[in-house]
């Protein structure tokens, strides 16, 4: 572990300590690791001791960075770098250290030293795939259908010297959906708002978790008839903010649109406001592939919604491990129904009606069925 102080000549101007924050933050050295055959790259994340027992010890849903070195191949170092698990709840009780059990992670790049353009990184392993293919291949598919869709990049993790063959997995450098996502599929349309489309958890004092609702599109309401904007908040979490956290009113209106009375007001709002085509594509290649987990499916969640300004509302496929063979647990196979009209998993149901409806329009239905014919 070392640091860097540096000052002028005549020792009367403020000090410059590089990483910022020396002693307390260091950067790092290890000796002894060889560069493993083949062509992927190698990311290798180097900890202290200190900070490696500290991770290992603190929640495993803290969202605090701690310190870490990380290095590309033999060609890039950055110190400064800060790391926090990634991952569902209900999966990251099963991580116990940062380089044991295997688990996902959000590494968090200095402003000035970015990695492949972007300051924030999410590492993971096809955790229920062992062919770890059939993502890749829904992503792959997403792009024939030339519909949005993200990289994930095969690497070696090393962490502290730990291989990736030893914890049993491959992993992937997995592209967010964020800002530098929307820019490369809407260019013309940066600077909306993105909402994360996710179950709403709560959490017991043993850090157990429940679900308390899916996120859905109907028309909740509190005193007045306004709004409740504490219903949407944790389903539609908000990952681009313009002017406040608490605006919700794009989505609100969003909301209104798909819950007009009326056949013909309906259909009208609806291809005004939401970019349909894409909508039924991105549905029907969701349930192609058996993708349960996702909005407009059984469990109705992992995707972002945007809108661009003065645009329509565009959906981006997010988090989509759970397929074809990988769903078979939960009752899916290939003879499964290529449009899901199934029971509710949870309690009152997690497929949203609002999306149910969208299914029922016919000329929304038709858009659905070409994908599928395209497929």
């Amino acid at each position: 572990a070392w640091h860097v102080v540096a000052r002028d000549a005549a020792g009367i101007a403020a000090e410059g300590r590089d990483p910022d924050g020396a002693p307390e933050r260091e950067a790092l050295i290890r000796y002894g690791e060889t560069r493993p055959a083949g062509s992927l790259g190698t990311y290798r994340l180097w900890i202290t001791q200190a900070n490696f027992n500290r991770w290992s010890s603190r929640s495993k849903l803290d969202n605090a960075p701690i310190d870490l070195t990380f290095v590309y191949n033999d060609e890039r170092v950055v110190h400064g770098v800060g790391g926090i698990y990634a991952g569902s709840p209900h999966i990251s009780p099963g991580y116990n250290t940062p380089a044991g059990n295997l688990c996902g992670y959000v590494l968090t790049f200095p402003g000035d030293e970015p990695f492949l353009g972007v300051s924030d990184v999410v590492l993971d392993w096809p955790g229920r795939d062992e062919t770890a293919v059939q993502e890749p291949f829904a992503y792959w598919l997403a792009r024939e259908l030339r519909i949005p869709f993200n990289h994930r990049r095969y690497i070696r993790l090393h962490v502290n010297g730990v291989t990736e063959t030893t914890r049993g997995s491959i992993y992937e450098d997995a592209q967010q959906v964020n800002s530098d996502l929307v820019e490369s599929w809407v260019p013309e349309g940066t600077g909306g708002d993105l909402y994360k489309i996710e179950q709403w958890f709560e959490f017991d004092d043993a850090l157990g978790t429940t679900q308390v609702g899916p996120p859905r599109l109907e028309n909740y309401t509190t005193t007045g008839g306004a709004k409740k904007t504490a219903r949407y908040r944790w389903s539609w979490l908000k990952r681009a903010v313009a002017s406040s956290a608490n605006d919700y009113q794009s989505l609100f209106t969003l909301v209104d649109v798909l819950n007009a009375p009326g056949q013909e007001t309906y259909s009208r709002q609806v291809n005004a406001f939401v970019d349909l085509d894409e909508w039924m594509r991105i549905f029907a290649t969701e349930n192609i592939v058996c993708g349960f987990d996702s909005y407009g499916h059984d469990i109705g969640k992992n995707m972002y919604a945007y809108r661009p300004p003065g645009g329509r509302w565009q959906l981006f496929m997010w988090d989509i491990d759970w397929v074809m063979l990988s769903s078979a647990q939960h009752g899916f196979s290939p003879q499964s129904p290529l449009m899901y009209r199934g029971p509710a998993r949870f309690g009152d149901g997690n497929r949203d009606p609002v999306i149910g409806r969208m299914y029922d329009q016919p000329g929304f239905q038709r858009g659905y069925w070409r994908a599928v014919q395209d497929a």
